[in-house]
């Protein structure tokens, strides 16, 4: 009979004490609910971005084919939408986050701070922020309770400049659209002015049709000059 070694170190579903002490559930859980907000923004910002609303497409809904956490991140930095320290800070958030979420033996934040390549950039982060500047667990811990609530005020900065640009871009569409509509209404206007000016003017009969077609181009175009001017001046 082949023994199978290892598994009486499994843990137990219903092994309470296990999930609270030795996994420490509580900062999991902490981290998590943090990682799905800043993964939620993530989203929303390419959204809005590339213009896809639904929930359940197929590169930023809930579908197993949805981009990653990093996906994301990379895709935002490379089309020039956050900048640099967001990208390390989103980054470095990850690394902390998946070792939480991916390590059953990673419960503390002073062994995450030993086990991530971009230990220096939280570091940075808790001295710049006049954190604790130590490499204890409350430290650390307030240190990445900060990041990720940075990280969340920097991209809804980042959505809100997009939304701003969007707006711009709209209202200039709307501008041309109405004077669009503003250039056809005066053309019309001028079309029935003209011909009936020329009609009570002009009782001759042209030999020329040429002469007929300039003098109604020079007149409706005096005439579309003149209430262009008297309709801008009024706006």
């Amino acid at each position: 009979m082949v023994e199978l070694k290892g598994l009486c170190t499994l843990p137990n579903e219903n092994n309470i004490s296990y999930f609270k002490t030795t996994m420490n559930i509580e900062i999991k859980s902490d981290i998590l609910r943090r990682s799905i907000l800043i993964e939620s923004s993530l989203a929303q910002l390419l959204g809005t971005i590339l213009n896809i609303q639904n929930t359940d497409s197929k590169s930023l809904g809930y579908t197993g084919t949805a981009l990653s956490f990093k996906a994301k991140t990379d895709l935002l930095y490379d089309i020039d939408r956050i900048s640099q320290p967001l990208y390390n800070d989103l980054l470095t958030f990850m690394e902390i986050r998946n070792q939480f979420i991916h390590n059953s033996d990673t419960n503390s934040y002073e062994l995450v701070i030993k086990r991530i390549p971009r230990k220096k950039n939280l570091l940075d982060f808790i001295k710049e922020n006049a954190i604790f500047a130590s490499e204890n667990e409350t430290s650390l811990k307030l240190g990445v309770q900060g990041l990720s609530i940075s990280i969340l005020e920097n991209l809804k900065s980042a959505h809100l400049k997009i939304l701003d640009e969007l707006m711009t871009e709209y209202d200039k569409e709307d501008v041309e659209k109405n004077m669009r509509k503003i250039q056809l209404e005066i053309l019309s206007e001028c079309i029935t002015s003209v011909f009936n000016r020329l009609k009570n003017t002009y009782e001759i009969v042209f030999d020329d049709k040429k002469d007929f077609n300039n003098i109604l181009k020079d007149e409706i175009l005096k005439e579309f000059s003149n209430r262009t001017e008297k309709k801008y001046k009024n706006s």
